[in-house]
């Protein structure tokens, strides 16, 4: 960790440096490790920078898509409400929960109504495989 409390596997994740991001993992960086900044995990940096490459090689290291920030938001809130369908659908097909709530009260199906986009409207009510 830095002097901020921010995990050097987030600083990779966060300056989009993936070469890097996997030799921490590698190493055995824990890839559930959330920041003392926003109380972030790895995940949820990539799904913020809309970086899908980090996201889907931090899935591969066991990162769980359900943690939540200290707003009570998801990796898939933060992909819904800037409406990335294609992050939602990665976090959607590993077991992403878009019904979890904030703590403002809002889910990544309610942006999703709430922006009315279609795309992740049908992928939230798709059953998963």
């Amino acid at each position: 960790r830095d002097s901020r409390g921010i995990p050097v596997l987030s600083q990779a994740v966060r300056s989009q440096f993936p070469d890097i991001a996997r030799l921490l993992l590698e190493s055995g960086a824990d890839v559930n490790d959330v920041s003392s900044d926003r109380k972030y995990s790895p995940l949820m940096d990539a799904a913020q920078k809309g970086d899908d490459e980090m996201c889907r090689l931090l899935i591969e290291y066991g990162a769980d898509v359900n943690l939540v920030s200290k707003d009570g938001q998801t990796a898939l809130i933060l992909c819904a409400g800037r409406g990335d369908e294609i992050i939602s659908r990665i976090l959607y097909e590993q077991g992403a929960d878009p019904t979890v709530k904030d703590k403002l009260g809002m889910s990544a199906l309610g942006y999703a109504k709430l922006f009315n986009n279609k795309v992740l409207l049908e992928l939230f009510n798709t059953p998963r495989a």
